[in-house]
C-alpha cells in the first residue's frame, strides 16, 4: 500500500494519461478486495460498508471471480456459492459461518426436538404428523409461524398446511405477564469461533419487549395482545417495572430480576458475575469477563430445566 501511494505522488498534470492509467491498475492489483453477494453493491444499505472497507483501502469488486479477500454475503452463501465456499484461501473471509443459516431460522430451532421447546411440526413434510397429533389433542391451541421471520397467526383450522417455509407450534395460553402483558427477553449472545466452539453471553443487559395490548381477556383476532411486534412497548412504559428502570436506573435485566423476586416470588440465582433469571431455572456454567460484562460458555447447548 506504501509503495502505491508513492507512485502515485510522483505524477503530476503534465504525466502521461496512459502512464497514469498504468500506475492506477498497478495499484489497484495490490488493494485487497470486497466483494457483495445477494445485494446489489449499489444498495444504499451498504453504504457504510463500503464507506468503512474503502477507508481501509479495499476496492470492490463487481464480477463474480474468485480473487476477492473479503465477501460481505448478505444472504447466506454456503448453499448458493457452495463450490466457491469449499474452495476458499486462508486468506479469504466471510462475513458468516457454516451453519449460521440454520440457527437463525426458527423453524429450523423449533424441529430439533429440545425439551421445554413448545411442540412443533414443520410443513408441509409434518402435516400427517401434525394431523394426528392434533386428533389426540384436540384442546391445545396452535400458532402459525413464517421461516421468514413474520406472519404469525393463531390457527383456526383453515390454513393451507401444504404451504412452504412454515411450521406449526404448541400456543402457550398461560404464560408469564407483566401488569397483564405478554413479553419476551432478548438475550445478546456473540459466537468468536466454530472450532473450537467459543461463544459469549452478555450479562450486563437483555432486550424486554412487550406486548401494546392486555393478554387478557383473551380475544384471538387482537394479535398485538399475543404477538409481540416490531413495535413493542419499552420497558419503561411497564408500570411496575418503570421505578426500577426509570428511577433506579436499573437495567432491563435488572429491573425485571427484582420484579420477579419482590411481586412473583421467583428465584434469580447468580452464578459468579453472571446472573440467570430463572424463569425455567436456567443454569449456566460461565467463566465471566468482570471488565466487558460478556461470560464464556464453553456448551453447545445450555438446558433449561423446570424448576
Amino acid at each position: 500500500m506504501l509503495g502505491c501511494y508513492v507512485v502515485f505522488s510522483n505524477f503530476d498534470k503534465d504525466t502521461p494519461k496512459s502512464a497514469s492509467t498504468a500506475s492506477s491498475s498497478y495499484c489497484n492489483y495490490f488493494m485487497p478486495v470486497l466483494k457483495f453477494h445477494g445485494i446489489s453493491e449499489n444498495d444504499r444499505t451498504l453504504d457504510i460498508v463500503k464507506q468503512m472497507f474503502q477507508k481501509m483501502g479495499y476496492r470492490i469488486q463487481t464480477h463474480d471471480q474468485m480473487n476477492w479477500d473479503i465477501m460481505w454475503a448478505h444472504t447466506y452463501p454456503f448453499y448458493s456459492l457452495a463450490q466457491e465456499m469449499a474452495h476458499l484461501k486462508p486468506t479469504q473471509k466471510v462475513n458468516h459461518f457454516p451453519g449460521s443459516g440454520f440457527i437463525t431460522q426458527k423453524s429450523n430451532l423449533a424441529a430439533l426436538g429440545i425439551n421445554h421447546i413448545p411442540k412443533s411440526f414443520l410443513l408441509p413434510n409434518g402435516k400427517t404428523d401434525f394431523v394426528r397429533y392434533v386428533e389426540k389433542n384436540p384442546t391445545k391451541f396452535w400458532i402459525l409461524k413464517s421461516s421468514a421471520h413474520r406472519g404469525m397467526k393463531l390457527m383456526n383450522g383453515t390454513e393451507n398446511l401444504d404451504a412452504e417455509g412454515s411450521f406449526v407450534q404448541e400456543f402457550i395460553r398461560n404464560p408469564l405477564l407483566i401488569n397483564r402483558k405478554k413479553f419476551d427477553v432478548g438475550v445478546y449472545v456473540m459466537l468468536t469461533s466454530v472450532d473450537p466452539l467459543r461463544v459469549y453471553v452478555y450479562s450486563g443487559d437483555i432486550l424486554l419487549r412487550f406486548c401494546k395490548q392486555n393478554y387478557f381477556p383473551f380475544n384471538v383476532h387482537l394479535p398485538e395482545s399475543y404477538i409481540v411486534g416490531d413495535d413493542y412497548l419499552p420497558v419503561w412504559e411497564v408500570p411496575d417495572l418503570k421505578f426500577y428502570y426509570s428511577e433506579l436506573n436499573y437495567t432491563a435485566k435488572e429491573s425485571l430480576n427484582e420484579y420477579l423476586q419482590s411481586k412473583v416470588g421467583l428465584r434469580v440465582e447468580r452464578h459468579h458475575h453472571l446472573q440467570s433469571v430463572c424463569l425455567q431455572d436456567a443454569v449456566l456454567v460461565d467463566q465471566t469477563d468482570e471488565k466487558s460484562g460478556w461470560s464464556v460458555l464453553p456448551v453447545y447447548f445450555v438446558q433449561l430445566r423446570i424448576a
